[in-house]
């Protein structure tokens, strides 16, 4: 269970989405399905069969093989720790909406701009972005509504740097007593993200029968995705075939990425089982699971967005 929370993150449900748009649906897929298995899957296996048979963490395990691999594993390990400090940054962030989101301050309604964010540049930012900008990173100005010079002290985003410290204080609990607490807290931290899901998937499938599944269509390619007007009043619509050739590396990039190879994680894991434990099933639930939910998240997306422009909602663009 926690090889396949740390398969299953941002990769799946944020990253995926994107990458089916900006290569029309199941072409992306496809090629995702191919690297998965010719890379991922592979590469899984390789990872948990060293971790298990030298039964050490990613330096230990390349040290066992010769000792010149052991900084190969160090730099897995801290690649890894680099990535856990920006995700810890984007949990803070939404630790913060989850507080205001419910006001939704952001909202046009809510939000009154500031002199400086009136003029032309900054009248097409929503107020979504300048609320975002403004109030929660403090990267703008709230009156000049321009961005702060680099290395300027005169403000400081305390309401963030508050988030950032819970969820450090968060992570401290969860592996505090080691695989004794972490153990239990993969109980609850796996399955919720299939739970809500699969609820969220409920939830646009009533409002795709309103909009005869635009979204569906969107995201598998049968339909193409309209992006904007042209002068002469016809329809633009996005072309994923000028970046076809970046489809490749793409899907390679984002296997990677999603399944979380090379940063070490999967070196520990796999240091925790018996030394004759088979791990070929394991790699491939992990990795089957991860697709699952890749497929379903971009269900998801593209089923709010296929709704949001039904609605001629800007945020659908």
């Amino acid at each position: 269970m926690a090889s396949v929370g740390s398969a299953i993150g941002l990769g799946n449900f944020w990253k995926f989405p994107y990458l089916t748009f900006k290569h029309g649906g199941w072409f992306f897929i496809l090629a995702y399905a191919c690297a998965l298995f010719v890379c991922g899957l592979p590469m899984l296996i390789l990872e948990l069969t060293l971790g298990q048979k030298m039964q050490r963490g990613s330096a230990g395990a390349l040290r066992g093989i010769t000792p010149r691999l052991a900084g190969a594993g160090w730099a897995a390990s801290i690649s890894g720790f680099f990535v856990c400090m920006v995700y810890n940054v984007l949990i803070a962030l939404s630790l913060i909406y989850m507080v205001t989101g419910g006001a939704q301050p952001w909202s046009e309604a809510n939000y009154v701009r500031s002199d400086g964010c009136k003029t032309a540049r900054m009248m097409e930012t929503s107020s979504a972005e300048l609320y975002f900008y403004l109030d929660t990173v403090k990267l703008f100005d709230s009156e000049a509504c321009a961005q702060f010079q680099y290395g300027d002290q005169t403000v400081f985003s305390w309401g963030l740097y508050l988030a950032v410290l819970i969820t450090w204080l968060i992570i401290f609990l969860c592996i505090m007593f080691g695989t004794k607490s972490a153990s239990y807290v993969v109980m609850v931290t796996v399955p919720l993200p299939f739970i809500c899901l699969f609820a969220l998937m409920g939830f646009f499938v009533n409002f795709g029968k309103e909009e005869g599944n635009k979204g569906a269509a969107y995201y598998l390619g049968g339909e193409d995705y309209p992006i904007g007007t042209l002068p002469n009043g016809d329809v633009q619509y996005y072309d994923p075939t000028i970046y076809r050739g970046e489809i490749i590396q793409d899907a390679f990039l984002s296997v990677m990425y999603s399944v979380g190879l090379g940063v070490g994680v999967f070196f520990a894991y796999g240091s925790y089982n018996h030394i004759k434990k088979p791990v070929i099933m394991d790699s491939v639930i992990i990795v089957s699971l991860d697709f699952l939910f890749s497929i379903l998240a971009g269900f998801v997306g593209w089923g709010a967005i296929g709704y949001l422009k039904l609605k001629g909602n800007s945020a659908a663009n």
